[in-house]
């Protein structure tokens, strides 16, 4: 539940990067070819830790199983 009726500063870079990819004529392997040259390892890694953790919200919403895996083990 928001606690302010703004969007936090996640909530607005996540929608960015949404638009950004929304482009159906954007070819994402150069994106990301380019993003691995342009960025320092430390910022590509935080970008990977940050589509991992999308990656498990939609597991967590999509599959009922891995949802009861979760929260027998308290995550």
């Amino acid at each position: 539940m928001r606690l302010s009726k703004g969007f936090t500063k996640e909530e607005k870079v996540a929608t960015a990067i949404s638009k950004l990819i929304a482009d159906l004529y954007l070819d994402l392997d150069m994106v990301g070819y380019y993003l691995y040259r342009a960025t320092p390892p430390l910022m590509y890694n935080r970008i990977q830790d940050s589509f991992h953790a999308a990656e498990h919200e939609r597991q967590m919403h999509e599959n009922p199983e891995y949802r009861r895996k979760m929260n027998e083990l308290g995550i």
